[in-house]
């Protein structure tokens, strides 16, 4: 078992990155697989969604913070441990695989994981950081102990991001169609291009996920309106993306639909309530995970 890493990322903020991460995650987990998230975002969303749907509440979550078992503990410089958002100082110690916290296993082998985020990333990362998050990952043994590796970005680029891809096979882009996210992804090609030639392993872009689109009754699923957004930027990619970052840049078949009542419940399709008001979303992600896996096979094929 080798686990393939898989960043969702993008520079703008609201564009499902965190809905992106956590349906994949549950939906894989479903299939029985070895799954690990860490929420590398100093907002958490993605640790607060899980934790809400498998332990219904936060008070884990702040437990957890308290004694030091998030992300942040990696990036410390130090021993010297602090409660996030507050001024005590923390008596145990957590050990580096303490982070590591278990939200749901099955009998099948199925399991996910999650290490949390914290806001505390905001101030603690150095320079060191990459080297510090890459040797946590080797020494415990991570790509050994799980199918899949996901990393919830912040929606900047900056040294947490950096981080994120340097130590990931993949990188997956949820965006909107708009005259803001397409320029958004036309910076964010350039920035990715430095990195995929500054790293010594491939990286590779997974696909591009279009989220939250108007309702229509097109034929190919995209409003009229959002249609000329659509088509400036599939051909960004294929005209100057794909040269820029030494990849096939390809849009999933699979897009997702704003919907309000989505939104103020939860990011989680999964969520008994949302299922009940549009099943069809729980599909939709299980057809998103047909299509990364049918690439990821295509890649392996490839090698």
């Amino acid at each position: 078992m080798t686990a393939t890493i898989i960043s969702i990322l993008n520079m703008k903020g609201g564009v499902g990155k965190t809905t992106v991460t956590t349906n994949i995650s549950v939906e894989l987990f479903n299939r029985n697989k070895r799954v690990l998230v860490i929420d590398v975002d100093p907002q958490f969303n993605s640790t607060q969604t899980l934790m809400k749907f498998f332990e219904k509440k936060l008070d884990t979550y702040f437990d957890l913070r308290d004694e030091d078992k998030t992300l942040a503990r990696v990036f410390k410089s130090t021993n010297q441990s602090r409660g996030i958002g507050n001024s005590k100082t923390v008596a145990t110690k957590a050990s580096e695989a303490s982070i590591i916290h278990t939200l749901s296993s099955n009998s099948l082998g199925g399991v996910l994981d999650i290490i949390p985020g914290d806001m505390g990333l905001i101030v603690d990362i150095t320079d060191a950081a990459s080297d510090k998050f890459r040797s946590f990952i080797k020494k415990n043994h991570l790509k050994d102990n799980y199918d899949y590796i996901l990393i919830d970005c912040p929606p900047t680029w900056g040294q947490l991001t950096s981080v994120a891809l340097s130590t990931s096979d993949y990188y997956l882009i949820p965006t909107n169609l708009d005259e803001f996210s397409t320029i958004g992804i036309t910076l964010l090609a350039e920035l990715l291009s430095d990195k995929v030639n500054s790293v010594d392993k491939p990286l590779k872009n997974l696909g591009v996920v279009y989220m939250f689109l108007k309702q229509n009754t097109a034929e190919d699923g995209i409003a009229r309106d959002q249609k000329r957004f659509r088509n400036d930027i599939e051909a960004y990619f294929t005209d100057t993306m794909e040269k820029l970052v030494d990849s096939k840049v390809r849009p999933f078949d699979t897009v997702f639909y704003s919907d309000n009542y989505l939104i103020t419940k939860s990011a989680l399709y999964f969520d008994e309530t949302i299922e009940k008001h549009r099943p069809d979303y729980k599909q939709k992600v299980c057809d998103l995970v047909d299509e990364i896996q049918n690439r990821l096979s295509e890649g392996s094929s490839k090698k």
